[in-house]
C-alpha cells in the first residue's frame, strides 16, 4: 500500500489526518498509477508532495484549503494530459512525470509560508491546449500570491489587486496573435504591516522559435493609510 496524490471518481484524495486515502499498487490500472508504483524515484516524489501538501493544508484557513485543493485538481489533470502528449520533450512518460512532480514540490514551498505578520498562500492555474501545426501541446501555469491570514479590508483589496496583475491568458495572443507556452510565477520579497513587495516573473515560448523569453518586475504596495502601488 502507498500514498498517492490522485483524484478518484472526481474526489481529491490525499493521505492526511483529515482526508486519508491509500492506494493498493496491486490494483493499479492507469499508466500514471503504474508509473508511480513501479518507479522508485517517482514514488519518492509522490510521497514528498503528499507530505508537503498535507503540511500546507494544516496551516491554511478553510478558504485557503479550498483554493489549494482546486489548484491541485488542475495540476493533476494537467499532469496526466501533458505527459501523455509531450513525447517530443521527454524521452518517456516517466521522465515527464518526474519533472512535473519536482516542479510541483517547489510550488508547495510557498503553499503556506509565514512572511512578516502574514501567512501567504498561492493560487495556481494550469492549462493545456492542442497545437495542430507543430503537434506539440501548448502548456502553461499562472501562479500568484495570496494572503491567507490575518485578513483585513486592506489585505482583501491587496489579494484582489494581485489577480489582474499576474493572471495569464492561457498563452493566447502572446506569439503574434497565436498561442504559446506561458509561465507566470512570484516571490514575496518583503512583508510588513505597512508594505508588501512582490517580484513577478513571466516566461513564454512560441513554438518553432529558437528559444523562449522571460522578464521580471518588482512591485511594492503601501498598505496604509490607503492601499497603493509605490512609484
Amino acid at each position: 500500500m502507498k500514498r498517492i496524490v490522485w483524484i478518484t471518481l472526481g474526489w481529491l484524495v490525499f493521505l492526511s489526518t483529515t482526508q486519508a486515502a491509500s492506494f493498493d499498487c496491486s490494483k493499479s490500472k492507469t499508466t500514471l498509477e503504474k508509473t508511480i508504483c513501479t518507479n522508485p524515484k517517482i514514488s519518492e516524489l509522490d510521497e514528498t508532495l503528499a507530505k508537503n501538501y498535507d503540511s500546507a493544508m494544516k496551516m491554511l484557513s478553510k478558504d485557503g484549503r479550498n483554493i489549494l485543493r482546486e489548484g491541485q485538481k488542475q495540476w493533476l489533470h494537467y499532469l496526466k494530459v501533458i505527459c501523455a502528449e509531450n513525447n517530443w520533450k521527454y524521452k518517456d512518460f516517466s521522465e515527464c512525470v518526474g519533472h512535473k512532480y519536482s516542479n510541483r514540490i517547489k510550488d508547495m514551498q510557498t503553499a503556506a509560508i509565514p512572511i512578516g505578520p502574514y501567512l501567504f498562500s498561492r493560487i495556481d492555474y494550469f492549462y493545456v491546449a492542442k497545437d495542430n501545426a507543430s503537434n506539440q501541446p501548448f502548456e502553461g501555469q499562472t501562479s500568484y500570491p495570496r494572503i491567507d491570514e490575518p485578513m483585513s479590508e486592506a489585505i482583501k483589496e491587496w489579494n484582489a489587486q494581485m489577480v489582474p496583475a499576474s493572471e495569464a491568458d492561457k498563452g493566447e495572443g502572446i506569439c503574434d496573435g497565436s498561442q504559446g507556452d506561458m509561465s507566470i510565477y512570484f516571490k514575496v520579497e518583503l512583508a510588513t504591516d505597512k508594505i508588501i513587495s512582490v517580484k513577478m516573473y513571466d516566461w513564454w515560448y512560441c513554438h518553432g522559435a529558437a528559444h523562449g523569453y522571460g522578464d521580471g518586475n518588482t512591485n511594492t504596495y503601501v498598505l496604509k493609510p490607503k492601499l497603493h502601488l509605490l512609484d
